[in-house]
């Protein structure tokens, strides 16, 4: 872990992404569906995603658009992922759904893995439906978008289950992410200290 801003969460680095370890046995799937889906030392293809091999995994399943740190635009959500947020997100810019104290750490973790080509794991919780909390876990991966169109980052979202309850309708959201792991993809990792001076 990397001494921060305390404003930031604790980032680890993760230099092989087979050595990735997840709380949650969907995350793994997700990963090694977007392994399966590279081409020699390439990034997915954003236009051929084959989303008939990635069934189970599509109710959980975010896309983005990434146009900057400031705007970043659902380009596809599950139906599981609709209905826990309690509306369609289709088009809408995900930084202003942010708390206004998350939006610079969220806009850079999404700029970081279009531009830098990594995976970036983080832990966060969200209040639900009847006061209920909801640990999350967010792995975010970069797509090759079709030339003239932004750069676009895939997204699984898994959430903590209690007593059986599968948390719906976010009430508030997330003041903080607990932590980050950045994952070499096998394109390298960022320089870490340019990377916080960007969050500064």
């Amino acid at each position: 872990m990397f001494p921060v801003d305390p404003t930031l969460p604790p980032i680890a680095l993760c230099p092989d992404a087979e050595a990735a370890s997840f709380e949650f046995e969907s995350t793994g799937k997700f990963l090694q569906c977007w392994q399966s889906h590279r081409r020699a030392n390439e990034l997915p293809r954003a236009d051929a995603l084959d989303l008939g091999a990635m069934k189970t995994l599509l109710p959980e399943l975010l896309i983005y658009d990434v146009i900057d740190a400031a705007t970043i635009r659902f380009r596809l959500a599950g139906t599981l992922a609709v209905k826990r947020m309690g509306f369609e997100p289709r088009g809408m810019n995900m930084i202003e759904l942010t708390p206004p104290a998350l939006r610079g750490q969220v806009g850079l973790a999404f700029t970081t893995v279009a531009q830098a080509r990594i995976g970036i794991l983080s832990h966060y919780s969200h209040i639900y439906e009847g006061g209920r909390p909801g640990r999350i876990e967010m792995l975010m991966l970069p797509l090759a978008a079709p030339e003239g169109q932004p750069p676009r980052v895939m997204a699984m979202v898994c959430r903590e289950r209690y007593d059986g309850y599968a948390p719906f309708g976010i009430e508030e959201t997330a003041s903080m992410v607990e932590d980050a792991t950045l994952i070499d993809l096998g394109f390298g990792l960022p320089d870490i200290g340019a990377l916080l001076a960007r969050a500064a």
